[in-house]
Order: C-alpha cells, then sequence, then structure tokens
C-alpha cells in the first residue's frame, strides 16, 4: 500500500542532476499542500493552519521562489508565455499567502491555495522541467542551479494538526 509521501514522490519524474534539487523542493511543496488538506479535513482550527503556512513560507517557499526565478527564470527568454504563466503562479500565490486570514472565508483561501500551490508545482514538474531538460545543453542546465544548495526542508513547527 502507497502511502502519502511515496504517492507525492511517485508524481514527481526523476530528474537530471541540475535540476533534481528543484524537484526535491517540489516534493517538500507538495507535502505541505497535502498537511494542510489533511487539516481542512479534519476540521483543524485555520488560525493554526495560517500560522503554519506563513511560516512554511517565510522558512522556505519564498526561497524556493526567488531562486527559480533567478537561477532558472532569468537564464531563459523573458517573452516565453510559459514563463509568463509561472511567474504569474508566483504572485498569485505569493498573494493567497500575504491574504490569508485577513480575508473572510480562510478555509476557502487555505483549500485554494493547497490546490494552486499543487497544479502549479505539477505543470514545473511535468512539463516545463521536461521541456528544459530536452531542449537545453547541460552546461545550461548545470548553471541553472543554486550555488547555495537546496533551501533547508525542516520547517520549524512545534503543533503539528497533519
Amino acid at each position: 500500500m502507497l502511502t502519502e509521501t511515496s504517492k507525492l514522490e511517485a508524481l514527481l519524474t526523476v530528474r537530471r542532476n541540475a535540476l533534481q534539487q528543484y524537484t526535491e523542493e517540489h516534493n517538500t511543496i507538495l507535502l505541505f499542500c497535502w498537511k494542510i488538506r489533511q487539516g481542512l479535513f479534519q476540521g483543524t482550527e485555520p488560525d493554526l493552519m495560517v500560522k503554519y503556512t506563513q511560516a512554511f513560507y517565510r522558512q522556505f517557499l519564498f526561497h524556493h521562489i526567488e531562486r527559480e526565478e533567478k537561477y532558472i527564470f532569468s537564464k531563459l527568454p523573458t517573452y516565453d508565455p510559459e514563463i509568463l504563466k509561472l511567474k504569474k503562479d508566483h504572485v498569485m500565490i505569493e498573494r493567497i499567502i500575504i491574504n490569508i486570514g485577513t480575508v473572510s472565508d480562510t478555509i476557502r483561501q487555505l483549500r485554494l491555495l493547497a490546490s494552486e500551490l499543487r497544479r502549479h508545482v505539477l505543470i514545473e514538474e511535468r512539463f516545463f522541467f521536461e521541456r528544459l531538460e530536452e531542449n537545453l545543453p547541460e552546461h545550461i542546465l548545470l548553471s541553472m542551479m543554486p550555488p547555495e544548495g537546496k533551501t533547508d526542508e525542516d520547517i520549524k513547527w512545534d503543533d503539528p494538526f497533519w
């Protein structure tokens, strides 16, 4: 029987070394989405999930988005419609997180965030990264690796609700 984590891992493709750490970070993001959905399913207090979401954004997701834009998107044509859409997704996701807890329907916003973030990651993994690996030479792909390594996945959180 597949566990939820192994299901998430099965969604992700094995990557060449240059994009592998982004794929590993995407796995962490998909796990975050699962935690939010679990919290919603179990009726967890929305404020607790909002605090966790804000901590996840500060400690992990902000840095992941920043690195994708700095090391991947900046090396590709700015007019590419796929890149424009992915950048637009980043802005939308960040807006949801910034506004979460301040809108009247926090549960709907949490559900929207988990859904949109998951959709975005799967598009990057299944289509965008595939296209990069098929069309770019290895030296360009290697230049997309962030020099500082992978974003720390250890989110400091003492009150698991999932």
